[in-house]
């Protein structure tokens, strides 16, 4: 009958159409796959230098280099000091070098007090 070559071929319609959207749909998720494959491998050394940043500035690190910064700074200002009790210095210039140098002694250590205060407000 009709009716029934018209059901047959609507249900063989049905089903191409419902094998191409599932076919559609899986080209459209490989696709996807492929993008976020290619992304992860871009991301991943984005995330490396991140780390590799983190661990070299983390606030541990930071207060230990800036005490050797201090350490510097202090053997700056001893060495002027000697270098004025040895007469290589007139007095301007010896108040000139050992103030600059103190300076700089000082802001380190006001830098590090503040860190090592930030350090111990952090949770463990």
């Amino acid at each position: 009958s009709l009716k029934a070559e018209i059901k047959t071929h609507t249900d063989i319609n049905e089903g191409r159409l419902k094998e191409e959207s599932v076919a559609s749909v899986h080209n459209d998720i490989e696709r996807m796959e492929r993008e976020i494959t290619n992304l992860e491998r871009k991301l991943l050394p984005k995330r490396q230098n991140r780390d590799e940043i983190a661990t070299k500035n983390a606030p541990e690190i930071l207060l230990q280099r800036l005490n050797v910064a201090i350490n510097e700074a202090e053997e700056r200002s001893v060495d002027v000091m000697d270098r004025f009790t040895r007469g290589e210095f007139q007095l301007p210039d010896f108040v000139k070098n050992y103030y600059n140098a103190r300076v700089v002694y000082h802001a380190r250590m006001a830098k590090a007090d503040r860190l090592q205060e930030i350090l111990e407000q952090q949770p463990r």
